[in-house]
Order: structure tokens, then sequence, then C-alpha cells
């Protein structure tokens, strides 16, 4: 199962200064690999949470393949974000680079630890930077590789 958050632009040119304040612990979300500072990420709970009492649930670890990155000196400072769409021009220690801000995660049972259930109701969790939430229910046996 393929899951994707991404960060949708509004309809103006919108400058954003980079913030840690994630409505969740941002260190158990799945984020995009190797990018020091990417401001959103997916978590995974089971059980049916909502907007109300999603920071009583508990997410899940889970398994992702091994890799190995190269040291990252600076984090984003700012994000400029495109009309409508997932771009932004994102600013690093004075240069800038294009970032499409999707992340995706592939799950399956493979994806839990032994003593985690693969079955039932799953709160799945995006998160960015600045607060936001967005939640998705799923219903299912989780049960792909």
């Amino acid at each position: 199962m393929n899951i994707s958050v991404w960060i949708n632009g509004t309809s103006g040119i919108e400058n954003v200064t980079a913030k840690d304040s994630w409505a969740v612990d941002q260190s158990q979300l799945w984020e995009r690999p190797c990018t020091s500072g990417w401001p959103i990420g997916i978590g995974i709970m089971h059980g049916n949470y909502d907007q109300y009492n999603y920071t009583s649930g508990m997410l899940l670890l889970l398994k992702q393949p091994i890799m190995y990155c190269p040291t990252f000196a600076a984090t984003p400072r700012s994000f400029l974000f495109q009309p409508v769409g997932s771009k932004a021009i994102v600013s690093i220690d004075g240069s800038l680079e294009t970032w499409n801000l999707q992340t995706t995660l592939v799950i399956g049972k493979a994806s839990f630890a032994r003593n985690q259930q693969t079955s039932g109701t799953f709160t799945v969790i995006g998160a960015d930077e600045w607060g936001d939430v967005a939640i998705l229910h799923i219903v299912a046996p989780l049960n792909t590789s």
C-alpha cells in the first residue's frame, strides 16, 4: 500500500519561514530520506483517531530500508510556495533549491514490528512543521509484502 501526503500551495505565492511546531513527534514520522529539514511526514496509529484525539494515540514504529545519507550542514530557513501545487523554492545557506513537497510511504506487513497488529482500523497522520495535520482512516489487513 502506498500512502502519499503533500503540501498544497494557496492561490498566490507565499513565503513561509521554517518552523519547528510539529503536532506529533517528528522522530516517529516517515519523512523524505536523506533530506535535512524536510517539512512533512507520515505516521500511522493502530485505532480510530480524529482531529480531537489524535494526540492520545501512539505512532507505530515502521521498519524502513536502511539508507546511508551524506551529512547535511544546514536545513531550510524559508519556503517560497508556488501557487496551487506542492512545489516550493527553498532557501538553504544562501542557495535556492526547488523541492516538490510530497512524501510517500510504502507499507505492508513487513513494515511492522513483530508484536504490532497488521489488521484492523488504522489512522494515517500527515503532519507538517507548521503544526498542520491531515487524517485518513483505513480498515485493512496490511498483509502485502
